[in-house]
């Protein structure tokens, strides 16, 4: 009972389609794909950061065992 058949997007894409119709529902595919590719973009970009702030900063000493 927890997964979908492909009866079950089918059925799902004729409601989408009837409720908001194939003009309404490529704009909004388009838009999710470009908010997907955003969210891909900044996660990759954010993800250079660290990398970019530790190579900035001056080595640190090395640490006394004994303390």
């Amino acid at each position: 009972m927890g997964t979908m058949s492909p009866l079950h997007w089918i059925l799902v894409a004729i409601v989408l389609l009837a409720l908001f119709g194939p003009k309404t529902l490529t704009k909004v595919g388009r838009s999710a794909g470009r908010g997907m590719r955003t969210v891909s973009d900044v996660k990759r970009d954010l993800s250079n950061v660290p990398k970019a702030v530790l190579s900035d900063l001056p080595p640190s000493p090395p640490r006394d065992p004994k303390s």
